[in-house]
C-alpha cells in the first residue's frame, strides 16, 4: 500500500467514510499489539489492522493487516464486533469489523508501520490507541463464552 503523508490521507478519507478492519489475536490469555511508527496515536499500542483495499474483502483485510504487521499468519474464529462513528479515528469516520484470530504461525518479517510486536497478558495491557481497549473488551467476552 503506498503511504500517503498524514495530511495528504486525512483530505483523502474525509470524502465518505473508510472500512478497516481489526484483528485481535490472543494466545496464552494474552493479545498480541503492536506500536505504531506513524500518526495517529504514534508510539502506542493498538491491535493489528488497517484500512481495506478495493480488491478484497473484508476478512481478507484483517488477515492481511496482521500479516503486514506482526509477521503472524492466521484464521478468522468469529466477529467480534462492527464499530463506527466519529471520533474513533481522528483522521476520518470509520467503519470497522473487528474480528477473533487465531495465530497459526509467526514469522519474524513485518512491515514499517509498527515498531513494536508483543503479547501482553489480559490484566495488563497498556492503554491503547483509537477505542481498541473496548474492542479488547468485546473480544475478551468472545473468547470466554467460546472457552467455556
Amino acid at each position: 500500500m503506498v503511504h500517503l503523508s498524514y495530511e495528504d490521507f486525512k483530505k483523502v478519507c474525509k470524502l465518505k467514510p473508510m472500512a478497516v478492519s481489526d484483528a485481535v489475536a490472543i494466545r496464552n490469555d494474552s493479545v498480541l499489539l503492536v506500536k505504531r511508527n506513524y500518526p495517529p496515536f504514534r508510539g502506542r499500542w493498538t491491535l493489528p489492522g488497517g484500512f481495506m483495499e478495493n480488491d478484497e474483502t473484508i476478512e481478507q483485510t484483517c488477515l492481511r493487516e496482521l500479516r503486514e504487521e506482526t509477521g503472524a499468519s492466521g484464521k478468522i474464529v468469529c466477529l467480534v464486533g462492527v464499530y463506527s462513528g466519529k471520533g474513533r479515528d481522528p483522521r476520518c469516520n470509520t467503519i470497522d469489523a473487528a474480528f477473533l484470530v487465531q495465530i497459526i504461525k509467526i514469522a519474524k518479517k513485518r512491515d514499517s508501520e509498527s515498531s513494536e510486536v508483543k503479547f501482553f497478558p489480559f490484566g495488563k495491557l497498556p492503554k491503547l490507541g483509537f477505542d481498541h481497549s473496548l474492542i479488547v473488551k468485546d473480544a475478551l467476552r468472545c473468547y470466554k463464552k467460546m472457552k467455556s
